[in-house]
C-alpha cells in the first residue's frame, strides 16, 4: 500500500487544533520559567521579557522608593516616585514599604534598559519572592507613590500610570491624606491648589520645591512655577 503524504498533513493540523483547543479553555497566559516550572501571568505578575535578573535579601529601608540589600547594593524602584522620608507623607510612605518588604524578606529584581542611575543606585522592579508580588506596582495600587517615568527605562509606565489613576480615584494612601495635608510642616490645612497632584496649597503664597518635598504632577497651570522642565511634572529631582 502506498504512503499517502496528506495523511502525515492531516495529523498535523489536528494536533496544532488540539493544542489551541486547550490553551484557551485555561484561559490564562503562562510562561515557563528558567527551572522549567509554569508561571500564570497576573497584574503582578508581569511578564520580565527575558532581561536579566538576580535574586536578594533586603536589608535597611531607606524610603518609600529606596532600599538597601543585605549585601549593601542599594535599590531604586524603576518608574515609580515617594515622598522623602523626612517630607510631609514620607514617614508613612516609608512605613508601608516595610509592611510590604520587610527586613530580611527574600526579593527578584529586574532590569529595564539602564541598569544604573546617575548615583550609582541599582534600578530595579522588585518582586517578593514568596508570591511574586510586583512591589513597584503594589505602592503605588496602594496609594503611596505617584507614577513616574524614567526615559528610557519605561517597560512598565503604562501599568502604574493606570494604578495611579485608580489610588486617586478610590482616595487611598496619600491620595486620601493629602487632602488634608499642608506641605509646610505637615499641618492641617483646609484647600489644596487644582492645579497640581498629590496636594499643594494654594497659590498665594508662592512656594517652591524647597517647600514642597515630594514630586508633583501639575494638572492645570502652574502657579508655583514647579515645572522647571516643561514636562508636566515638579519637584521631581532627587
Amino acid at each position: 500500500m502506498a504512503f499517502d503524504p496528506s495523511l502525515r498533513y492531516r495529523s498535523s493540523v489536528l494536533v496544532l487544533a488540539g493544542c489551541t483547543l486547550l490553551a484557551s479553555a485555561c484561559g490564562a497566559t503562562e510562561t515557563v520559567d528558567g527551572d522549567g516550572t509554569s508561571t500564570s501571568l497576573t497584574s503582578h505578575e508581569p511578564d520580565p521579557g527575558g532581561t536579566d535578573g538576580e535574586g536578594g535579601t533586603v536589608g535597611e529601608i531607606i524610603d518609600g522608593d529606596t532600599f538597601d540589600l543585605t549585601t549593601g547594593e542599594r535599590i531604586r524602584l524603576i518608574g515609580i516616585d515617594t515622598p522623602e522620608r523626612d517630607a510631609p507623607l514620607g514617614t508613612e510612605a516609608t512605613a508601608y514599604v516595610r509592611t510590604v518588604i520587610p527586613e530580611g524578606t527574600p526579593v527578584d529584581l529586574v532590569y529595564d534598559v539602564e541598569r544604573h542611575d546617575d548615583y550609582g543606585r541599582t534600578l530595579a522592579y522588585v518582586y517578593r519572592a514568596e508570591d511574586r508580588l510586583f512591589v513597584n506596582l503594589d505602592i503605588v495600587e496602594a496609594g503611596w507613590a505617584t507614577a513616574f517615568p524614567y526615559e528610557p527605562n519605561t517597560s512598565h509606565a503604562d501599568e502604574f500610570a493606570t494604578a495611579e489613576a485608580t489610588a486617586i480615584t478610590s482616595g487611598v494612601g496619600m491620595w486620601a491624606e493629602s487632602a488634608s495635608t499642608t506641605v509646610a510642616g505637615g499641618t492641617a490645612g483646609p484647600g489644596c491648589d487644582p492645579n497640581y497632584a498629590p496636594c499643594v496649597p494654594p497659590y498665594p503664597p508662592d512656594l517652591d520645591c524647597a517647600d514642597i518635598g515630594f514630586p508633583v504632577q501639575v494638572i492645570g497651570d502652574d502657579p508655583h512655577k514647579l515645572d522647571a522642565g516643561g514636562d508636566g511634572w515638579g519637584c521631581e529631582s532627587r
